[in-house]
């Protein structure tokens, strides 16, 4: 098996490499390992990821964080070609974000013998700006970092105290992009859609790892999104409530009542309050 090395890939001094690979244009490695981790997603089509022994079949949007001790190799799918993006970056900085960093690192670079795979889904368009405007930036470390905590902060499924445990990568991606006003907005069949699996799957799955109902869910990231918008924007509250998928005013002041204990209207004078 080959090692590829950063100091074969990248310039001493630099900070990242950052390169878009196509499948039956660019030559891609055989099974192989490094001394570096690096970030990849798949931008078109779909491939077969062998890593550690096992084998992974990704589409567009899949995202896998590469650990320096993974031994890996991309190939075709039956369906042809695919794109991939991939991000490397020096080992000194993956050690500098887990001293800062410990709970998010290890997260995403496990203990474990599978790397962390993830469905970016509808957050595919602000990882591709995040990429666009890392391209045309100067690739020191500091603009890799700032990437790299970027995505972290757009994967983060734990922000609101949850722990998904074991829960299966389709299950957590569902979960990412019921932050979307595009999902959410559907109620549950917006996060049934997302997941990919049947309605009864989907309740059985999160019952038994967050324990909390599909509408539970739903509820949870309407209101995370209403209280937003009341405290950032000038939207009225019907708007609001329109964006959130109550169809009906008043259902969305009745559980908006019981998430935040007050009113839309009285919560949006307490939060602009100044100081």
């Amino acid at each position: 098996m080959i090692i590829l090395r950063w100091n074969k890939i990248a310039e001493p001094e630099a900070g990242l490499h950052l390169v878009r690979v196509t499948w039956g244009r660019n030559i891609l490695p055989q099974m192989h390992g490094h001394d570096f981790p690096e970030i990849f997603w798949v931008d078109e089509g779909c491939c077969v990821h062998k890593v550690n022994g096992t084998e992974q079949l990704l589409k567009r949007g899949d995202l896998v964080f590469i650990r320096p001790d993974d031994a890996h190799q991309i190939l075709a799918g039956q369906t042809g070609g695919f794109t991939f993006t991939n991000l490397a970056f020096p080992m000194e900085t993956l050690r500098s974000l887990r001293e800062r960093f410990p709970e998010e690192i290890q997260k995403v670079f496990p203990a474990s013998s599978r790397p962390f795979t993830v469905s970016l889904g509808l957050l595919y368009g602000r990882v591709a700006s995040e990429v666009q405007e890392l391209s045309e930036s100067p690739h020191t470390r500091l603009f890799a970092e700032r990437f790299i905590l970027n995505l972290l902060a757009l994967l983060d499924t734990h922000r609101s105290g949850e722990s998904f445990g074991d829960a299966p990568d389709w299950l957590l991606a569902a979960c990412l992009q019921l932050r979307q006003p595009e999902v959410f907005s559907m109620g549950v069949a917006g996060l049934v859609r997302a997941a990919g699996r049947s309605a009864e799957h989907v309740s059985r799955s999160l019952r038994l790892h967050l324990g909390k109902t599909p509408g539970q869910l739903v509820t949870a990231a309407r209101m995370e999104y209403a209280g937003k918008e009341l405290r950032l924007t000038s939207k009225s509250v019907l708007e609001i409530a329109l964006d959130c998928g109550y169809a009906k005013p008043s259902r969305f002041f009745a559980v908006f009542r019981q998430h935040y204990g007050t009113t839309p209207h009285r919560y949006r004078r307490q939060q602009k309050q100044v100081v």
